[in-house]
């Protein structure tokens, strides 16, 4: 907890994971009261833009998270006294988070602060005695840290900026967890609030409060971001996905399904935000996943509505309106798939620190790459990652394939296994998408195609075949 009495903790990555676009690096989270930051398994894990996801305010990179600890008391100056101290065993790290008020949030960014080789730290504490910091290394070594700087060490007192909207998110945090007279009446004003954390407070108070006294004011809700925010509640409320579904369970209420799409219907498209856009395709999402797919004519408006902005100019629509028109079986979706999988970016999707800062790179191994002996540049990984996120998606499709894309599609596979890298579960899961998408060819389809469907998948790099495959379901099809 930081001297405002929030919570925070530093979250492990899935190294099995690496490689792939669903890897998640180690993170340091702000957790409030009904957060959920995303973690699900294989490939159905939820990306931080998710109006539905809530906590990473920073990634770090792969390592073995272990003590973390504030630097309140600690004789340093005042950002290190209001960050945080988080420890990296396996690649020798002591990380500080500068951490600072954001709005009903926080903001943070992450630098080395102690590293070495060895220096596997497993635990770090403020010594109430002299403010020094102590750092212990799996139990045989202790470290003593202390300033002798310049700057100021007097004690910090706790950062006021931003105070009242934080007392806004607390305030409306008291009506989770219980159905609340009045509570509907003060949360609806912040369901469009520009503070996303409020944002999400208040749609969390409103999913515990009885919907049949505001389900039919939220699918009048004119406001765009009210009404998505509203619609996501309402899906949430109302159904569950196919897997965990139960089987005695109720068939979907499709008739609300109908008025929760004709709520988002009404958004102009062209109006909204970045990031409202994100939310809208997000709520769009969630009401075929929790009450059902939609009809013909549904699916043809949505593809009317949606195919003239793919491919978009930002990696994170491109991949939310690429699953959309996947699932909807956009006639153009294979075409504008094999498009963007042949020129996928090769920005970095994650900053991961370990890897840029060259101070810190622990293995001489390493030189100008991104993992042990992989010989794999940061810019050949993020494009590897979005070719692998569209080449999943493009695993599903049945429409829209000529013979010289569903050829070029299949020979990218034996290009992956070659030359792409990953962790231990990266082979399993380019195996896992190619049979999946063996499985929608025609018989025909398949002997034109010949060896480069009934040839096994040979992996010619690192990242071994051992481990779970992409979760069934995962990215492609919501």
């Amino acid at each position: 907890f930081n001297k405002d009495g929030e919570l925070f903790l530093y979250d492990s990555d899935m190294e099995w994971d690496m490689g792939t676009p669903w890897y998640r690096p180690t993170n340091v989270q702000h957790v409030i009261s009904g957060a959920d930051a995303g973690f699900r398994d294989g490939s159905r894990k939820h990306p931080a833009y998710y109006i539905d996801n809530y906590g990473v305010i920073e990634t770090v990179g792969s390592g073995s998270p272990t003590g973390v600890t504030f630097g309140t008391k600690a004789k340093f100056p005042a950002r290190y006294q209001d960050g945080m101290f988080i420890s990296d065993w396996s690649y020798g790290n002591l990380w500080a988070v500068d951490i600072r008020p954001d709005g009903a949030g926080y903001q943070a960014a992450v630098s080395p602060f102690v590293s070495g080789r060895p220096f596997a730290v497993s635990g770090v504490i403020v010594n109430p005695a002299d403010g020094s910091l102590l750092a212990t290394t799996t139990g045989t070594e202790f470290y003593r840290v202390t300033y002798t700087g310049s700057e100021s060490t007097a004690a910090t007192t706790p950062d006021t900026r931003f105070a009242a909207l934080r007392e806004v998110r607390h305030n409306l945090e008291k009506f989770h967890g219980k159905n609340t007279a009045g509570a509907v009446a003060a949360v609806w004003p912040y369901l469009g609030d520009s503070d996303r954390a409020i944002r999400y407070a208040a749609r969390i108070a409103l999913e515990w409060q009885d919907q049949s006294g505001w389900r039919d004011r939220a699918l009048a809700e004119t406001d765009p971001r009210k009404s998505i925010s509203l619609v996501v509640a309402l899906a949430r409320l109302n159904g569950q996905d196919d897997y965990n579904r139960p089987p005695n369970a109720p068939a979907p209420d499709k008739a609300l399904q109908t008025r929760m799409l004709a709520a988002l219907d009404r958004i102009d498209w062209d109006s909204l935000a970045y990031q409202d856009k994100l939310d809208l395709l997000r709520a769009y999402q969630l009401t075929f996943i929790r009450l059902g797919a939609p009809d013909t004519a549904t699916r043809q408006r949505l593809v009317a509505k949606f195919d003239p902005y793919l491919p978009a100019a930002q990696r994170e629509m491109n991949w939310e309106l690429a699953e959309m028109l996947t699932y909807l079986e956009a006639p153009s979706a294979v075409s504008k798939l094999m498009g963007l999988l042949r020129t996928a970016p090769t920005t970095p999707y994650f900053g991961i620190h370990e890897f840029i800062n060259r101070q810190l790179r622990q293995r001489q191994d390493r030189g100008e790459v991104v993992g042990p002996n992989t010989g794999l540049s940061q810019a050949f990984l993020a494009k590897q990652e979005d070719q692998i996120m569209y080449a999943q998606f493009l695993r599903v499709l049945k429409t829209g394939w000529t013979p010289q894309l569903r050829e070029e599609y299949f020979r990218w596979f034996n290009t992956a296994a070659a030359e792409y890298r990953g962790g231990n579960q990266f082979v399993t899961a380019l195996q896992t998408i190619r049979a999946d998408a063996i499985s929608q060819v025609p018989d025909d389809a398949k002997a034109a195609l010949g060896e480069l469907v009934t040839a096994p998948l040979s992996a010619g790099g690192r990242g071994g075949a051992a481990g779970a495959a992409p979760a069934a379901g995962g990215r492609g099809g919501f």
